[in-house]
């Protein structure tokens, strides 16, 4: 039995994070957010087991009585002030939490161990990182190596089998491409024109990547299909399809998808994509794909991966294809991988906890400083849950505020 750890949680909550607000009736009891499902769940386990969890709102101090689950989760755990008495042990910080909203904390949080969190790519799912996600993964440099230690091929297999389809959203069943080109055409999924993994991580933008997958379609002799992404509507999603558009009146043989995403990768001479989530379902159907971003994958030979359109479509189909066994054998060690390193909201919370400690100790490996949130804690060593004495805090939670649908 240890000493009792500080541990600070940024929780967040917004449903329509993965579905649309229109779409939420239809995805019925599953429209929800398994980052904030998840964390709850840790956090009680590790209270219950002598440690004290302190709560961060990633708003502070704007809107928070619009999130009324981020007011319960201070309400139920108490508040983390920036001048607290002790800095913390860990620190589970949200993805989006960008470094201005959290600048009242930054000397405390410096040099603590962090752990990144954001919605995972496959169904009910959360990604962690030790350092970052997409480009700045702390596993981004070794995952070629870290996929195939321990590697069980049977056990993964099962797995494969038993996801069926890896998507975090609903597919649709309806397949509207023609039957000729089907094995024969470049499918390109976007993301979000101006989404961060694309403005940060891409010196390709999803305009420059149609248009020059377009070219070389067309020079090729090659169809071209395009998926938009699901999340999109109103303005954004009009920009989009008139750019298809446009694509379309200028090249030839341009199809515009709503079929399922693992329809069209498992159907396709090859993807093209950025760094978006779908690379997953690439893995999952061990199907031949280019990225132009810098992601996790980057430096997998789950994927090839260059930052010239038109080079990396030439490397692709003059070296890579057929796709090599090689090439599938790693991509189903890089999907097992990622399954067993995400948190689920459908998994218990201890299994949950075993993962973030396994998270936990890639970070620390090697050092002399170890943290270990699996052991019961000396319960006489927790600190005491602080009084809320943030007066712009408390003034925000007795605010009565319109809570949009998404936040719920």
């Amino acid at each position: 039995m240890g000493a009792s750890l500080l541990i600070v949680i940024t929780f967040i909550y917004n449903r329509c994070s993965i579905y649309p607000p229109h779409k939420l009736a239809q995805a019925g009891a599953a429209a929800h957010d398994p980052r904030y499902d998840t964390l709850l769940a840790v956090a009680e386990l590790l209270e219950a087991r002598g440690h004290r969890v302190l709560a961060v709102p990633i708003d502070r101090p704007y809107q928070l009585n619009e999130y009324p689950r981020i007011v319960a989760a201070i309400n139920r755990f108490g508040y983390y002030s920036p001048d607290h008495e002790r800095r913390p042990d860990l620190f589970i910080k949200w993805f989006g939490a960008r470094a201005e909203r959290l600048e009242p904390w930054r000397s405390r949080f410096e040099n603590v161990p962090t752990l990144v969190f954001e919605n995972g790519v496959f169904k009910d799912s959360v990604i962690v990182d030790p350092k970052g996600l997409l480009g700045d993964s702390f596993y981004a440099a070794s995952l070629e190596g870290r996929v195939q230690e321990g590697f069980d091929e049977g056990k993964c297999r099962a797995k494969l089998e038993s996801m069926r389809s890896t998507s975090k959203r609903p597919q649709s069943p309806y397949i509207d491409i023609p039957e000729e080109i089907r094995g024969n055409y470049i499918f390109v999924p976007t993301q979000k024109f101006l989404d961060l993994s694309v403005t940060k991580y891409s010196s390709v933008s999803m305009p420059e990547l149609l248009e020059n997958v377009a070219k070389y379609c067309t020079l090729s002799s090659t169809p071209m299909v395009v998926k938009i992404h699901p999340h999109l509507e109103g303005i954004e999603l009009g920009q989009q399809k008139a750019y298809v558009a446009k694509l379309q009146s200028t090249y030839k043989n341009i199809y515009l998808s709503h079929a399922s995403i693992t329809f069209l990768t498992q159907h396709a001479l090859a993807t093209a994509t950025l760094n978006g989530g779908t690379l997953v379902d690439n893995f999952n159907s061990q199907t031949p794909v280019v990225s132009f971003a810098r992601s996790l994958f980057s430096n997998s030979t789950a994927l090839v991966y260059d930052t010239s359109v038109e080079r990396g479509l030439t490397r692709l189909s003059s070296q890579h294809l057929p796709w090599s066994a090689a090439r599938k054998l790693r991509q189903q060690q890089v999907v097992c991988w990622l399954h067993d390193m995400s948190l689920f909201s459908s998994k218990t919370p201890e299994a949950n906890l075993e993962t973030l400690q396994r998270h936990i100790d890639a970070l620390l490996e090697g050092g002399v400083k170890k943290l270990d949130i699996l052991d019961q804690a000396d319960s006489d060593t927790r600190l005491p849950k602080p009084e809320l004495d943030d007066k712009h805090i408390v003034e925000m939670i007795k605010r009565p505020a319109h809570t949009r649908p998404c936040l719920q």
